[in-house]
């Protein structure tokens, strides 16, 4: 009997660990929250690459969203927050997931800030795609 117990439990695989609860549903909040992020700068990479004016703003009538420092930082913060959504995450997530946030603060945060403040043309902006500006409407950051 004892047997049949252990078997069923090898076949059912893991058990949520999920809190029930608020935390639990906080829980599956950051998880859509990251995926959907996630897909906003993958579609937004797509839409530059296939020059598609309607992915490349997430709605339309915006303007383009930058690829560079924005929708790249839109990719590596919802990988962060994917890879600490577990209660605990282990080492080598946490270093990977600190290591999107700080790129995140350095690319679309810092060396955008040096570029304005310093009247310095880094070319940020033009890393990814040739970024050609039409009239008074500009690329969002």
């Amino acid at each position: 009997m004892a047997n049949r117990k252990n078997e069923k439990i090898k076949q059912s695989g893991p058990r949520s660990t999920a809190a029930p609860g608020p935390l639990s549903s906080l829980r599956s909040v950051s998880q859509g929250a990251s995926a959907m992020v996630i897909v906003v700068g993958c579609l937004v990479l797509i839409g530059w690459t296939l020059s598609s004016e309607t992915l490349k703003s997430v709605f339309a009538g915006l303007s383009a969203m930058n690829p560079t420092t924005t929708a790249i930082a839109f990719i590596l913060a919802g990988v962060s927050l994917w890879l600490l959504r577990a209660e605990q995450a282990d080492q080598r997530r946490l270093c990977i997931a600190q290591g999107c946030a700080l790129a995140v603060a350095l690319v679309s945060s810092l060396l955008k800030l040096v570029e304005v403040l310093g009247s310095l043309y880094l070319g940020i902006d033009q890393l990814l795609f040739r970024i050609t500006s039409a009239g008074p409407k500009r690329d969002s950051y």
